[in-house]
């Protein structure tokens, strides 16, 4: 894969992850989430969006280089399936890494995660899929 073309599949996956996760953890299950924190108070009033996005554009890059070498996932629907099933990996491994070593959130809230990112990673990847993906139109 070229450079303009991975950093134009980071890019859109980057900014799909950065919107799904404010419309999915900001704003639909925020107040889910708040009720399963055991420590409550640990998120910020208002987020950072400076380190979000880098943390977001940092999350499409490792979807970038996996996709790359994923058979099929160059597709919108591959790269749905690949984003999917990477997600679900990630979130499982993230969220029972963190229950069984912080006080965050209770076990409602480290099994639910893992689900929402098949959605929220699944999407990401079926974006970045189409963009790795894309063909130029040959010259007339």
């Amino acid at each position: 894969m070229s450079a303009s073309r991975f950093i134009l599949a980071t890019v859109a996956g980057g900014v799909v992850l950065f919107i799904l996760g404010f419309l999915i953890y900001g704003i639909a299950l925020a107040s889910f989430f708040e009720a399963n924190a055991l420590t409550p108070g640990l998120a910020r009033e208002v987020p950072d969006f400076l380190f979000l996005g880098i943390g977001q554009l940092a999350l499409a890059a490792v979807l970038v280089l996996v996709l790359s070498k994923w058979r099929g996932a160059d597709s919108l629907a591959g790269g749905f399936k690949a984003g999917a099933i990477l997600g679900f990996l990630i979130a499982i491994a993230w969220d029972f890494t963190m229950y069984g070593t912080m006080q965050i959130s209770n076990m409602t809230a480290t099994l639910v995660d893992p689900l929402l990112a098949i959605v929220y990673m699944g999407i990401a990847g079926a974006v970045v899929g189409a963009v790795m993906g894309g063909r130029t139109a040959p010259a007339a």
